[in-house]
């Protein structure tokens, strides 16, 4: 009996992350500024599947016109987006200050970061 189960993409993702931003902590001048935004969910976890459903109906558009459901769907079930809780703590121990948040939609998250002075 399995009680617990996760993909190895999964974790694996969330690493490249962290990998990321130490890369870009350490290509940025000290102070200089780190703009992110990206598919990051901010709802809570116990509505995610009603949320991303919202989502989706709300952005998809008609075969040929952009980004259909199918695509969206396909989208959340492969790029492994995270919450902001999460991607959050990344920044942080990057070494990011992370000056302003904005959730413009519960799918939707955009940060306005600080490198840090030196990576010790």
């Amino acid at each position: 009996m399995i009680d617990l189960g996760a993909g190895t993409s999964t974790f694996a993702v969330q690493a490249a992350l962290v990998g990321a931003f130490l890369k870009v902590a350490a290509w940025l001048k000290p102070g200089g500024t780190f703009y992110l935004r990206d598919v990051i969910f901010s709802f809570p976890l116990e509505v995610y599947q009603t949320a991303i459903s919202e989502w989706i109906s709300q952005v998809a558009q008609p075969e040929g016109q952009g980004w259909t459901a199918q695509n969206f769907e396909m989208h959340v079930r492969e790029e492994y987006n995270t919450y902001t809780w999460i991607i959050e703590e990344m920044l942080k121990r990057a070494g990011f200050d992370v000056v302003e948040v904005n959730y413009p939609s519960p799918a939707y998250a955009e940060y306005v970061c600080v490198a840090p002075a030196s990576l010790s």
